[in-house]
């Protein structure tokens, strides 16, 4: 079966054009509206930014078809979903039209759902599992380096589950005041390695209880030492392509921190918040008002010009969160 969309053909190297498409017996055809860009992972792997023997190595073999963010109209039933032909649905899909997406990672969505706002299911339970295994407490202190789209979930989970001080960190001053809107008690325009000092003013010299790691950058890990507690916890939810870079600072030990990753895939062993718990978390806090996600699209490109999406990514990263690929005109 033909269908059309994005692929990496090598590194820096997109073309948008007819794909064929592969089913599998576990496998379910999506009849695309739009897809949502997962805009670190997704130019991680265009511009080949990791290291040989790393996950990302092995994952990422052109050509490759990115994206996991697809909303549309289910072609195929779906029992393990509970979800029929013809059903809305979100599925784990790339960026393709028609997308096919595992059966069991199809979600099938309600009326008060948009389209545009099921989208960041994938991007919510990457977020929802890290934030879990950083097990934040009432009335803790949480820091969050690095605001981007995981970033920005992580900070509306702080504040629904209650933590008392919300710091978000980031040199972008658009993506601070977005965190400001959504739940950030305090933000820092300024680089990690320079937050100790006012984090103490803010919390009394008392620092943060748990510090999330969005950034993917290896040596921002060191730097988060330094913001912590005795005995805190540091979660590394981005996931960085270089991690012989990464390393540990005089203070991991002498405030006897933990470091706890947080890769999706996890979800999988957990003993219940697995992918689909988490998924329909996310759907039942968004129809609930306890989260927004729609404040968080900054573009939209019809899906022909990907390579411009791309690109701006590449050269613009800053003015970008949620960028949506719109497949309605394919």
């Amino acid at each position: 079966m033909q269908s059309v969309g994005v692929e990496f053909v090598g590194k820096d190297q997109l073309r948008f054009g007819p794909l064929e498409l592969q089913p599998a017996a576990d496998r379910v055809r999506v009849d695309t509206t739009c897809t949502l860009i997962s805009t670190g992972t997704e130019t991680i792997a265009l511009t080949r930014n990791f290291s040989p023997g790393t996950i990302w190595h092995d994952w990422v073999t052109y050509p490759f078809r990115p994206g996991y963010c697809a909303v549309g109209r289910l072609l195929d039933d779906a029992p393990e979903a509970n979800a029929r032909a013809g059903d809305r649905v979100m599925a784990f899909g790339p960026h393709m039209k028609p997308t096919v997406a595992s059966a069991a990672r199809v979600f099938p969505l309600t009326d008060d759902v948009a389209d545009e706002e099921a989208a960041w299911l994938t991007m919510a339970v990457i977020a929802m599992h890290g934030y879990r295994q950083g097990d934040v407490r009432l009335g803790e202190t949480v820091v969050v380096v690095g605001l981007g789209m995981l970033g920005q979930l992580v900070v509306q989970y702080a504040r629904t589950s209650g933590a008392a001080t919300i710091i978000a960190v980031d040199t972008a001053p658009a993506r601070l005041e977005l965190a400001s809107r959504h739940g950030a008690t305090h933000t820092l325009e300024l680089p990690v390695d320079q937050a100790r000092e006012p984090i103490e003013q803010i919390t009394g010299g008392e620092l943060a209880h748990v510090v999330f790691d969005m950034t993917g950058a290896a040596p921002v890990q060191a730097h988060c030492h330094h913001l912590l507690r005795h005995f805190g916890r540091l979660v590394l939810i981005g996931d960085t392509g270089t991690p012989e870079r990464q390393g540990l600072s005089s203070a991991f030990m002498l405030k006897n921190l933990r470091i706890i990753g947080a890769h999706q895939l996890g979800a999988a062993h957990e003993p219940y918040w697995k992918h689909r718990q988490l998924g329909e978390l996310f759907l039942t806090l968004l129809t609930q008002g306890r989260l927004n996600v729609r404040d968080l699209i900054t573009h939209r490109y019809p899906a022909a010009q990907a390579g411009e999406a791309y690109d701006m990514l590449l050269t613009r990263r800053g003015d970008a969160m949620g960028v949506i690929l719109d497949f309605n005109d394919v």
